[in-house]
């Protein structure tokens, strides 16, 4: 975050003549100054000196709505603490302050949530409101990232976010999203009315982008049992269908990692679909084979700065490609070979890029690390992803990284597919 930028907005006028007390300054100065950093999505064209188009949206809507500004508040005192040396003086004033808050914003954002379900029809006069809610969600969604607890807390509010947004999309278009699988929509393309719809609405387009990345990304922890297969709000369905669409149009590139979201979107159908049958079936391996073909097909921008970090996404998804196929074979020279490849990606993304990197490809190839130097590096990577960002729930991540590890070592069967996992870690999320 430039300090131009945490200059302008330290001290900023806020909605109904809302006065910060001194720590609650304190924990808007800490994520207009650190927390920020670590939410905003990557850009190839900005610098440290521009506004990042997310985190300048977020930061001047508390001037016109208390509800943001009650969630940042949550955000930058979660992430504060997290940050403070262990057995910090006054630690714990600040957490009963950031309890009183969250409890405050939780009260509102369930106040607006009535006003919200009461309208028959979204209107654009209504579009701060239903601004100020998704971002509310967002908000109080990363807050529990930054918590880090196991119980999937963070799920309850990217849940809300989703279903506030297909309400929208219902109540201003006619278009419905196919119910079917997303590896076999990929020909389909979203009615054009859509796009003009949520163009006519204005909605904010950088809240929209945070919301459809770590929509897909949270995606790939759902569990068969928990999928819907309702078109309007399964998970990942219209963050897919929207990337599909180039909703957010070329100049986002960089973060839609030019197409890796939308492969991520469609591995995590084939796998749910895999966990149907004990084997692969006849319509699974096509499939499997389109999404291999895709991958060699693919090209990032030779110039990116993102290019080691591009490539350790391509490295993890050809892992998890494999595995799904061939589940029981992570210890083969195939996905060995694919490891060691992924971490040197790894090991070569610098530490800026890090600091907003998703834990995604650490995950995947994580997990089918089988030998000890491997695991030790990786753990050691992680362990710097987790002192960079500090959002607890990278732990969650580390753990159960680990118990995939002990389920190998034990002569587990699949002992690398996480959702063996979820039920003792119900809130592993690789956003």
């Amino acid at each position: 975050m430039s300090s131009k930028l945490a200059e302008i907005e330290n001290t900023p006028t806020f909605s109904n003549g809302y006065i910060l007390s001194p720590v609650e300054e304190r924990f808007w100065c800490h994520f207009v100054n650190a927390t920020a950093d670590v939410i905003a999505l990557p850009s190839e064209t900005s610098s440290s000196d521009e506004k990042d188009p997310l985190i300048s949206y977020i930061i001047s809507n508390p001037q016109r709505d208390t509800l943001v500004l009650k969630s940042i508040l949550c955000l930058g005192a979660s992430h504060l603490v997290n940050t403070l040396p262990k057995e910090s003086k006054g630690a714990q004033d600040l957490i009963r302050t950031k309890q009183c808050i969250l409890a405050s914003a939780v009260r509102e954002l369930s106040a607006r949530e009535s006003s919200f379900t009461s309208r028959e029809r979204m209107t654009t006069d209504t579009i701060q409101d239903y601004e100020a809610l998704i971002t509310g969600y967002m908000l109080l969604y990363l807050y529990h990232l930054s918590e880090g607890s196991e119980e999937p807390s963070w799920r309850t509010w990217l849940d809300k976010a989703r279903e506030v947004f297909s309400s929208v999309l219902s109540s201003h278009t006619a278009v419905r999203l196919p119910a079917t699988n997303e590896g076999e929509n990929r020909g389909r393309e979203i009615d054009i009315n859509l796009r003009k719809d949520l163009d006519r609405l204005k909605v904010n387009k950088s809240v929209m982008r945070l919301f459809a990345y770590h929509d897909i990304l949270a995606g790939v922890t759902d569990t068969p049992q928990r999928e819907v297969y309702d078109a309007l709000r399964a998970p990942s369905r219209i963050s897919s269908q929207l990337l599909q669409a180039g909703y957010f149009g070329a100049e986002d590139d960089a973060w839609t990692y030019h197409g890796l979201l939308q492969l991520i979107a469609h591995v995590h159908a084939l796998q749910l679909d895999s966990q149907r049958s004990s084997s692969p079936s006849e319509t699974t391996i096509p499939r499997a084979v389109r999404l291999w073909q895709e991958i060699i097909d693919w090209r990032g921008p030779p110039d990116s700065k993102y290019r080691h970090l591009h490539e350790a996404y391509i490295t993890a998804i050809s892992i998890w490609i494999f595995c799904i196929i061939h589940p029981g074979d992570i210890a083969g020279d195939k996905v060995q070979s694919m490891v060691l490849g992924g971490l040197e990606s790894l090991e070569s993304v610098d530490e800026s890029a890090l600091q907003t990197a998703s834990l995604f490809p650490f995950f995947i190839i994580g997990v089918c690390c089988i030998r000890d130097t491997d695991r030790r590096l990786i753990e050691a990577m992680m362990e710097k992803l987790d002192e960079i960002r500090g959002l607890r729930y990278i732990r969650v991540c580390i753990d159960a990284i680990r118990r995939t590890w002990g389920r190998y070592d034990r002569g587990a069967q699949r002992s690398w597919d996480w959702h063996l996992l979820i039920r003792e870690s119900p809130g592993l999320l690789l956003a």
